[in-house]
């Protein structure tokens, strides 16, 4: 049989000469592409424009997935024969049910996920056959088609699920960390000011992601002790890394707002320091805007000062104090009260002492032949540590008796050692194996008084040699390569991305090399770029110290 062409049938019409023969080939004519154009819809329909996942409670957890057709949805009835999970992703997915309305263009899938996680890294696909009853889902064209290999887009807003310490703690440690954890993985960007903010402002801290980038660990080093505490966070600048289009909410388990308050000092387990008496002796004029204070008692390992009472941009400095000393601490010319606190070895704080300061302009002068009165401390951009002492500003430099720059002190007043540096400052070692990164022994060590010690301004801390070890956190697995950086006392640290590239760079006993960094000390690294297993990096491992070996 000759296939029906309305087409050809209205061409050959054309011949006819009657009025009726013409009015016939146009209605063929217009019956022909009324066929094409009802061909194009139904080509149209039955199609998915949209498949999201989404967490419609606004609790942590993901619980529906939204397919938006091309057409209404009339009828639907759950089969589980009908659908199946291909890829379950990281949420590990499973279908329970479907709904839809009958007046719109939405089939709902109902499904259970793991409890507070709203994104994953691998897309999760479901597919759907209707292998069951016919018509289980019905569109305005009909049964619905399979669909099969269907891979779900991200549509859940990220929540906070828990925060450390808990809401409305009391007798938090000092030491402890300020956890967040979040329901799926984030943008590693975490910005004091942006991304979050704590009141009163405990000073410098080191932020650390977990290896999924769903927990973020800030670690404060100024936490008081007795104080009130608070964190906010700003939901419009904290986003999940990939993915999702919406920012953070906060209606999950936890707000992003909480607060809690530290243990009075000397609480709990950590042994407090004794102190028998702390005073202030005045100002030092040898030095600009420097003010002398003395401390007798034990168990001091450090001392935190500031011009405010918050401690906000204030650092720990080691002491290591034994009994009693003396030293010297440069303020803004402006400061009229100096606040401090002091520390323990086992890291309880004491409560805040406070001193009313000499105006140091009007007590020892302006002139320009005040000794030291032009330059007093370095800016840690100084050469290499040795025993050259030209520059620029060598005219202001003040030299004080008994040490050369290049040399290790320390004073029988206290147990810190210190290198001198080329402007006659003092940079303490932060520990015994960072001096032993720099020198074979202590034998070079020189014993000077604690009046001359007091003359050479504190100027910092002595990091690791770059070059020398590997370091990392004890409470992360991250390893840094030490770089030289523009700043030679503080090397770079640049992150070894894996195990393979460590033996590539350093050899299979490359784990000798690491040593523990303290969390307070990260701050004071500059900051590179992740090691290339195949770059060059300038240096002889056998130039490397292993840890066993950092120690006289």
């Amino acid at each position: 049989m000759q296939n029906f062409n309305p087409f050809c049938v209205a061409m050959n019409s054309l011949r006819m000469s009657t009025p009726s023969a013409l009015r016939t080939a146009l209605l063929l004519g217009f019956a022909a592409v009324t066929f094409f154009a009802f061909n194009q819809q139904a080509f149209a329909a039955d199609t998915i424009s949209a498949k999201v996942y989404q967490d419609t409670d606004g609790n942590g957890t993901v619980n529906r997935v939204r397919w938006t057709m091309d057409e209404n949805v009339t009828a639907c009835a759950y089969e589980a024969g009908d659908w199946t999970v291909n890829t379950a992703s990281e949420m590990n997915w499973a279908i329970t049910g479907i709904s839809c309305t009958g007046s719109n263009a939405f089939l709902d899938i109902t499904i259970t996920s793991d409890t507070n996680e709203t994104g994953s890294v691998t897309p999760p696909v479901i597919s759907y056959a209707n292998a069951g009853t016919a018509g289980s889902v019905t569109l305005t064209s009909g049964a619905m088609s399979a669909k099969a290999s269907q891979t779900i887009t991200d549509a859940a807003a990220p929540t906070i699920v828990s925060t450390t310490p808990v809401s409305a703690g009391v007798g938090v440690s000092i030491t402890s960390d300020v956890v967040i954890a979040f329901s799926e993985r984030m943008d590693p960007t975490f910005d004091e000011g942006t991304e979050f903010a704590v009141s009163p402002d405990p000073g410098s801290f080191t932020t650390t992601w977990s290896g999924d980038e769903m927990t973020v660990t800030l670690s404060f080093v100024n936490m008081l002790c007795g104080h009130a505490y608070s964190v906010t966070t700003d939901e419009a600048e904290i986003i999940a890394s990939t993915g999702t289009v919406t920012t953070l909410v906060t209606t999950g388990p936890q707000d992003g707002d909480w607060s809690f308050t530290t243990g009075a000092c000397g609480s709990g387990s950590s042994t407090p320091a004794t102190v028998s008496s702390f005073s202030y002796d005045g100002a030092v004029c040898s030095l600009e805007n420097t003010q002398s204070f003395s401390v007798t008692g034990s168990n001091i390992d450090a001392y935190l000062a500031s011009d405010d009472q918050y401690f906000s941009d204030a650092e720990w400095v080691s002491n290591d104090i034994e009994g009693s000393d003396s030293f010297n601490v440069t303020f803004d010319d402006s400061t009229s009260t100096a606040y401090f606190a002091l520390r323990s070895d086992t890291g309880a704080v004491t409560n805040v002492y406070s001193f009313d300061l000499t105006d140091w302009s009007s007590t020892c002068g302006t002139s320009d032949d005040s000794a030291g009165s032009d330059e007093n401390s370095d800016d840690g951009s100084e050469d290499m540590p040795s025993d050259d002492t030209s520059s620029d500003d060598s005219s202001d430099i003040v030299p004080v008796a008994g040490v050369n720059p290049g040399d290790v002190i320390h004073s029988s007043t206290s147990s810190a050692v210190y290198y001198v540096t080329s402007t006659y400052t003092r940079r303490v070692f932060i520990n015994e194996q960072s001096y032993f990164t720099w020198f074979d022994s202590f034998d070079g060590v020189k014993e000077v008084s604690a009046s001359t010690l007091s003359a050479l301004p504190l100027d910092g801390s002595m990091l690791p040699k770059a070059g020398v070890v590997l370091v990392k956190i004890q409470s992360s697995p991250v390893v840094y390569f030490l770089d030289d950086s523009s700043d030679e006392f503080s090397p770079e640290l640049r992150e070894i991305g894996d195990e393979a590239t460590a033996i590539d760079l350093f050899g299979s006993n490359w784990a000798d090399y690491v040593i523990d960094i303290e969390p307070t000390f990260f701050t004071k690294f500059d900051s590179g770029l992740e090691v290339d297993a195949s770059e060059d990096l300038g240096i002889d491992v056998n130039d490397m110290k292993e840890r066993e070996s950092l120690h006289d």
